[in-house]
């Protein structure tokens, strides 16, 4: 039986704290493998600032608005499929 090679990838630590200090939705500490995001946002800008700081760590070269434009229709196809955050 093969198995699944999509599940294969890099482990990211995500963490929720409020980050109105920082005066940010989210932080990536980049080669860290760690996200930091604020949990009090609504639940499509928390799946875009999700989105958005993961691409900096997969690709992070690439510059702030590549990152933006591929965060928002990463998020827009995925909120239209009906993905929705369940708060615990």
């Amino acid at each position: 039986m093969a198995k699944n090679k999509r599940n294969k990838g890099i482990r990211i630590q995500i963490v929720e704290r409020k980050l109105g200090r920082e005066k940010a939705w989210g932080q990536c500490w980049t080669g860290d493998k760690f996200i930091e995001i604020d949990p009090t946002q609504d639940s499509k800008n928390y799946l875009d600032t999700l989105i958005h700081e993961t691409l900096h760590e997969l690709i992070p070269r690439s510059s702030e608005e590549t990152i933006e434009k591929c965060a928002a229709t990463l998020t827009a196809v995925i909120w239209k499929c009906q993905y929705r955050r369940i708060m615990k």
